[in-house]
């Protein structure tokens, strides 16, 4: 009896992807959101030389997988999607995975598959250029943060975002300086906002929320900033 096939992640599938990409000397980010322009997220973008790669990732060839790749073709220079090789299929399913890479090659998308079993990465098929190059919003978008805050292909959230980054410096302020008064913290800590006023005011509304590490307290009528597991005397 033949052992049962040991199921496959599609975090799996991506960081197989990852690895492969950094050996060929890419800069990889995961997660990445182009604000104001998608309501998703692209799995992967690999950047060499000032130009932009962007990977989806999924179990199976699909539609909905070839349509998130192609949404990207406006914003990278070249754009692929990812997925496991498949050994002996049925004569169906062959037809439907030629056919999908056949909608693929038509639409310029590129194919790279994941051979668990050999431990292979191989190019399916080569992207086209899309002739976006230099100027792709994923250059001003991606930051080092992006490389390691969410693994591709987890769909748990958790992405890395500029809120994302002024909370963690905000955390760890006030972890550092327990009691800081919210005026004295926002002036001191580095933030994505257009003005201490809004920073303060995302502080007062997503203290102990979304900045999960933080809650604010009125000391002497002031407001004051403390770690959420910190009592005041």
């Amino acid at each position: 009896m033949r052992p049962k096939r040991q199921a496959i992640s599609e975090s799996q599938l991506a960081a197989r992807v990852v690895a492969w990409l950094e050996e060929r000397s890419f800069d990889v980010y995961q997660e990445v959101r182009l604000q104001g322009v998608y309501d998703s997220c692209a799995d992967i973008v690999a950047v060499k030389d000032q130009q932009v790669w962007v990977i989806e990732s999924k179990l199976r060839y699909s539609l909905e997988v070839i349509s998130q790749a192609r949404a990207w073709m406006q914003t990278a220079t070249y754009v692929s999607i990812a997925v496991p090789a498949v050994g002996r299929q049925a004569r169906q399913d062959r037809n439907l995975h030629a056919l999908a890479r056949e909608v693929c090659d038509w639409k310029g998308i590129g194919v790279v598959e994941v051979n668990f079993a050999l431990d292979h990465v191989v190019q399916r098929l080569f992207p086209r250029s899309t002739g976006i190059a230099y100027a792709s919003p994923f250059l001003d978008a991606v930051r080092p943060e992006h490389k390691t805050h969410a693994r591709a292909g987890t769909n748990r959230g958790g992405m890395w975002t500029p809120f994302r980054g002024s909370a963690e410096k905000l955390e760890a302020f006030v972890s550092e300086h327990p009691g800081v008064s919210l005026k004295e913290a926002t002036r001191l800590v580095e933030n994505h906002y257009s003005s201490r006023f809004a920073f303060a005011a995302a502080v007062r509304k997503w203290a102990g929320k979304s900045i999960k590490g933080v809650e604010v307290r009125e000391v002497h009528g002031i407001d004051c900033l403390f770690p959420v597991e910190q009592e005041v005397a």
